[in-house]
């Protein structure tokens, strides 16, 4: 569940609880992974130390299945930026059978690890949900929404989502050293 999520069920302020956790981060990091160019966590990171009120976001190239609606996708501008996120597999290839997009494109995943400054974090939190945000259940929509600029690093890393009791299973499966 989502640090949100969670703090609105149990009466939790976001802010506070994030920032106890975050313990003011510099900058907002979220993981999409690509085949290809990709630098250590370390090296993305000092990329991201003067951002002022942009948000950043770490991506990974998509090896896996580009239509799990459980595996939010992200499109890019040519300077890096985040453009738009979905659960659907974006871009469209318009012309090409979705059978051949994974090859014929590379696709972004969005792998969820984030650092705010806490200026940030607290403007970012009091913004209302929007409806694109409310479309696809992706949080970056209303920041997106919002005017706010999220610059994204790739990486080889991969995170474990866990959304499905089937990824719950993977992830202790993982812990336990049982992977195939």
């Amino acid at each position: 569940a989502r640090v949100s999520t969670v703090c609105a069920e149990n009466g939790y302020n976001v802010v506070e609880v994030t920032q106890s956790i975050l313990q003011d981060l510099f900058a907002m990091i979220m993981i999409v992974d690509i085949s290809g160019a990709t630098a250590p966590l370390s090296e993305v990171s000092d990329k991201l130390t003067a951002l002022g009120d942009s948000l950043n976001l770490k991506i990974h190239v998509m090896h896996e299945d580009i239509f799990n609606s459980n595996s939010p996708k992200v499109v890019l501008s040519a300077d890096g930026h985040a453009l738009y996120f979905s659960r659907s597999a974006i871009p469209f290839l318009r012309g090409v059978e979705p059978s051949q997009w994974q090859s014929s494109h590379t696709y972004y995943k969005h792998i969820g690890l984030y650092a705010y400054r806490s200026d940030v974090l607290r403007k970012i939190t009091a913004l209302p949900q929007g409806i694109l945000e409310r479309c696809e259940s992706l949080e970056q929509l209303r920041w997106l929404e919002n005017g706010y600029r999220i610059r994204t690093a790739v990486t080889m890393t991969e995170s474990l989502a866990i959304d499905t009791p089937q990824d719950l299973q993977a992830a202790v499966d993982y812990m336990l050293g049982r992977t195939k």
